[in-house]
């Protein structure tokens, strides 16, 4: 079958384009032709534009001028991933309209995983919804994200319009099936993260050396960083190991520790080959698990649009709680059961897979009869 999925293949986000990958590769193994909507979101593209600021202090345009350079080598790294490991469609995507066209040459149009569905980061974007699908026995939503554990009063009336119009809907996190539920009145499987689709061993194909030497702590952080530097620097100093990191601005670079561009497929093998992983990042902890390290991963602390529901969600549902920063340093250095995990994952991985086969086949007996 022509099947399309539509993401954040645009993102400047390692688990953004790693989830992307993964879910791709799972329809290709199942025989399908498939591929990635090469699709631009305005929001998205604003989110990772860096420009200067009048209304902001000088000392933060500076940082924004001086990391010119940081943010270039990440626009190429995204890129040189793109080009060697995602199937994206020739045409590049900007028009309902044309999207519209497009969507009646495929069998079927999947949108997930990812944050797809916090309409604060896509500013209600419907196209993460599918509005451009017409048939909807075409609409399968695997594993989106709403990010969030609550909804804003005023993006209610805009998720039930769009959530409305789905046959096939699972969500990624235990708190998306409790929101969905709230919306409609619907209940959704929970279903895992498209990178938890492949074991380790898959992920080895992908992974490139780290041009980092063992032993070292990898940091990696996507917001709220300080808690996660203050516990770097302990933890360094009680093992006298090494930190590395990939530094997002020139800020970053005050802390004091190794700089390392990665690749993504290097970003696969830094977690693999960490003698410690400390995060805030969904897909941090994702690899985190899958390579069974030593980790230990921090919810979010922002006020507001906390998206810390994800990390929790996942380490909950794995029996990992005791991974999540509760201020016990030495939670770090404690083993866990990875022979029951692995048998969690299992048990998921196969519902996951079930789940999406039946649905591409239920769109495509109805478009059968």
């Amino acid at each position: 079958m022509k099947i399309s999925t539509i993401t954040f293949q645009e993102s400047l986000n390692y688990g953004a384009l790693l989830q992307a990958h993964a879910l791709q590769r799972v329809l290709a193994g199942m025989g399908h032709d498939a591929e990635i909507i090469n699709y631009h979101s305005k929001a998205k593209e604003a989110f990772y534009q860096s420009k200067l600021d009048k209304s902001k202090s000088l000392a933060n345009n500076i940082n924004i001028l001086l990391s010119f350079g940081l943010r270039r080598r990440r626009t190429q790294i995204a890129a040189s991933f793109l080009k060697s490991h995602l199937a994206l469609t020739a045409r590049v995507f900007a028009v309902k309209e044309d999207l519209e066209a497009y969507a009646r040459t495929r069998d079927c149009i999947i949108c997930g995983s990812d944050q797809i569905w916090n309409v604060v980061k896509t500013k209600n974007d419907a196209t993460y919804f599918l509005d451009f699908v017409h048939d909807i026995h075409k609409k399968i939503a695997y594993a989106p994200s709403f990010g969030i554990a609550t909804i804003p009063e005023q993006a209610w009336a805009f998720y039930q319009k769009h959530l409305a119009s789905f046959s096939k809907i699972s969500v990624r996190e235990a708190s998306g099936a409790s929101l969905l539920r709230d919306l409609l009145g619907r209940s959704a499987p929970v279903v895992l993260d498209p990178c938890m689709l492949l074991t380790a061993d898959q992920w080895d194909t992908v992974a490139q050396p780290t041009p980092v030497h063992t032993p070292y702590i990898f940091l990696y952080y996507v917001n709220d960083a300080k808690p996660l530097v203050d516990y770097a620097k302990a933890l360094s100093a009680q093992t006298g190991m090494k930190v590395i990191f990939r530094a997002r601005t020139i800020h970053d670079l005050r802390d004091g520790f190794k700089n390392v561009n990665l690749s993504v497929p290097q970003f696969v093998d830094t977690i693999k080959n960490a003698s410690y992983v400390i995060t805030n990042s969904f897909h941090g902890t994702v690899f985190s698990i899958l390579y069974q390290k030593k980790f230990i991963s921090f919810a979010g602390q922002r006020k507001t649009f906390d998206t810390s529901s994800r990390v929790v969600d996942l380490l909950n549902d794995l029996g990992l709680q005791a991974r999540l920063y509760t201020g016990d340093r030495q939670a770090l250095f404690a083993e866990w059961d990875h022979a029951q995990v692995e048998s969690i994952l299992a048990e998921k991985r196969q519902a996951s897979l079930q789940f999406l086969t039946e649905a591409i086949q239920s769109g495509a007996d109805a478009g059968k009869a």
